[in-house]
């Protein structure tokens, strides 16, 4: 593989032409938790999903809800507040 080579053919699938190219410049891989940290506000997509687990916690000693332990959720709020 050459410094020069930015995209790679693969096998056919299905009669469907397969490339991988990483010409994309710069990215970041952490901007799908800012797209869920967005979706959640519209969705409430957390607190639903949350809602499908019965938590056996102590309800007194709780002091985050299931949704809030999400690491997605936790990841999305600390991109969330570093770019603020």
């Amino acid at each position: 593989m050459s410094a020069e080579q930015q995209t790679f053919r693969f096998a056919h699938v299905e009669g469907r032409k397969v490339e991988a190219s990483f010409d994309g410049g710069k990215i970041t891989s952490d901007a799908g938790a800012l797209l869920l940290k967005q979706v959640n506000a519209e969705i409430n997509m957390f607190g639903r999903a949350a809602a499908i687990f019965y938590d056996a916690r102590l309800p007194a000693a709780v002091e985050h809800t299931l949704a809030l332990q999400s690491p997605i959720c936790r990841t999305a709020n600390r991109q969330i507040s570093e770019s603020n």
